[in-house]
Parts: C-alpha cells; sequence; structure tokens
C-alpha cells in the first residue's frame, strides 16, 4: 500500500489503514462547525428566556378571576339555587377519633339557600373552603337542615334542596390541618351549577343539576368564630 508520505512509511502506534476501497455511496464529510452540544446548550437557553419572559408577564400566576366573592350577609346565585352564608363556626378536635389520625379543626359554615329549579336539588361536595394563602380546600358535605320539635337543627336525611321552600339552613362543613390558626376570615363557596350530563360509576350519563367544571367558584370571605370544645 502507497501512503502520502511513500511505500516505506509505517503506521503509527494504535492507527490502522483500512486497506477496503472506499464506497461511494457515503457522504462527503462535513466541515466542522457547532457540535449536537452546543445545539441542545441553545436550545435550553431559548426555552429558559421564552419561560422568563412568560414568568415576568404573570403568565404562571394562579387564575383569579374564577373565584367572585360576594359580602357576608348578601345573596349569591349560583345557577340552580341561590345561597347566603352568615357565619363560620370553628371548633378543634383534639382527639382525631373515627376516620382520622391526627388532631384537626372541625368548620361549619352556616346560612340559607332556595332551590330555584322545579325539582329537589342533591347538593353533594359542591362546597369549598379556602384559605387567605391560597389554600383550598372541597367542603365535606353541603346538606339542607331542617328543626326538630325542639327547634334544633339537624342534617336533612334525605340530602336534597327542596323545591318550592325559600331561605331553607344549610351548612357547609369541612376541616383543617391542626397547624391552622383560626385569625381572621375564611372563604366560603360553591362551584358554579350547571344543567349537563354527568358520568356516574356504573358508566352511563344523565343529565342533572352538578358543579360546571369551566364554570367560576362563589362565594363569601366571612370572620371565623373559635367554639368551645364540644360546641359544633
Amino acid at each position: 500500500m502507497t501512503t502520502p508520505l511513500g511505500s516505506s512509511y509505517t503506521n503509527p502506534p494504535g492507527v490502522r489503514l483500512d486497506p477496503q476501497r472506499l464506497d461511494p455511496a457515503w457522504p462527503q464529510p462535513r466541515p466542522a462547525g457547532a457540535g449536537g452540544g452546543v445545539v441542545v446548550l441553545a436550545i435550553i437557553a431559548v426555552l429558559i428566556l421564552l419561560l422568563g419572559t412568560i414568568w415576568a408577564g404573570g403568565g404562571f400566576e394562579r387564575r383569579r378571576d374564577l373565584v367572585q366573592a360576594y359580602p357576608p350577609g348578601t345573596t349569591l346565585d349560583a345557577g340552580s339555587f341561590t345561597l347566603r352564608i352568615d357565619r363560620v363556626e370553628a371548633r378543634f378536635q383534639p382527639d382525631p377519633g373515627f376516620g382520622h389520625d391526627e388532631p384537626y379543626w372541625e368548620l361549619h359554615a352556616h346560612g340559607t339557600a332556595t332551590n330555584t329549579t322545579e325539582e329537589g336539588l342533591a347538593l353533594y361536595r359542591i362546597g369549598v373552603l379556602a384559605l387567605p394563602d391560597g389554600w383550598v380546600y372541597r367542603g365535606q358535605d353541603f346538606n339542607p337542615m331542617m328543626r326538630t320539635s325542639d327547634g334544633k337543627l339537624v342534617t336533612n336525611q334525605n340530602g336534597q334542596l327542596a323545591a318550592g321552600m325559600a331561605d331553607v339552613p344549610v351548612r357547609i362543613r369541612s376541616e383543617l390541618p391542626a397547624e391552622w390558626e383560626p385569625t381572621g376570615h375564611v372563604y366560603v363557596g360553591v362551584q358554579q351549577q350547571a344543567y349537563a350530563a354527568h358520568r356516574i360509576d356504573q358508566g352511563f350519563t344523565d343529565k342533572w343539576w352538578g358543579n360546571d367544571r369551566g364554570g367560576k367558584v362563589l362565594g363569601f370571605w366571612v370572620p371565623v368564630t373559635v367554639l368551645p370544645e364540644g360546641a359544633l
């Protein structure tokens, strides 16, 4: 074999010359340029700049236009019923008891609601509780209440807000962790309601009033009254 340095030239240590002829189908060698790592770094830099621009413009801030607040004592229209919340009471539960692993705060928001449809409404998990620091908790239950013969308010066993009855007493119940400090106000509200098809566990759908997934949360900032243990 003849090398550029003559037939007597021997290969340097560790270098082997391929005796096969060059395949003409191989592409021409590319000139030296930016390697793949440099391209990746450039793309990452552009993405960081783009994300920084979005961040500076508030693109990652929590949407506040989906939450609407009313003064306590006023009446809001949630779609299928109207609601008014008058007060929120809190009690600390030092003994977790059944269904709890740690102490917690139990909150009851009290008010009235009026069914504006012509049929009974099931008020299931439509309540919302939020704190000034932005934490949001789903209300454990939203129950219409009824008075017993001795005047005591108890949960309506059928769980429905009857049609044709104005200002039915209601209660939204929720729980907060033990580290919460009951100072100031909490936001109590409901998800806006829509008459639409809803999928249920058995796999078929039917139309009824329920949470509007694209709707707003409507509610009130209400001062909290702390009650002695066992008062709720």
